[in-house]
């Protein structure tokens, strides 16, 4: 089944779509949600529950953003951080012999913010870098604030 909802969080509405494969996006714009939840939906919207009340865990649902060939290895590294931790532009760059900058694209481009967790990539020197989620900057320190990351 394809559909959107919508999911209200502490960091604004999240607007969840998905296709017969999974969810295909996470985004804090777009209409309401009109469709019936699905399996899926349900199980996505019990995760979030659950982030968002501070248990955290892997997505135990089906994913099915697209991008390139290279943005899916990153997005496959974001998945194994953590919750309550982070890694930089810089270290995720080394273990895929590239860029930090090409890092930031990947993540930029990420289609399901949260889920896959971009926010909890920084700059090598500590400071929060960029987010494009959200009310940017701003929604990744609140998420990173819940995570337990920043004080």
């Amino acid at each position: 089944m394809t559909g959107k909802f919508v999911y209200a969080s502490s960091v604004g509405f999240l607007h969840i779509e998905e296709n017969e494969h999974g969810v295909t996006s996470v985004s804090w714009k777009g209409p309401p949600a009109r469709n019936p939840y699905s399996p899926n939906q349900q199980k996505v919207q019990v995760w979030l529950e659950d982030y968002f009340q501070g248990h955290f865990r892997p997505p135990d649902f089906a994913l099915a953003s697209t991008g390139t060939p290279f943005r899916m290895q990153v997005w496959q590294l974001l998945l194994q951080v953590p919750a309550g931790q982070v890694t930089s532009y810089g270290e995720l760059a080394k273990a895929l012999d590239t860029s930090p900058r090409a890092i930031g694209g990947a993540c930029r481009a990420n289609p399901v913010p949260i889920l896959v967790p971009c926010h909890r990539v920084v700059a090598s020197d500590g400071s929060l870098g960029g987010y494009s989620g959200g009310k940017g900057l701003e929604t990744k320190a609140r998420l990173l604030r819940h995570e337990g990351v920043l004080t």
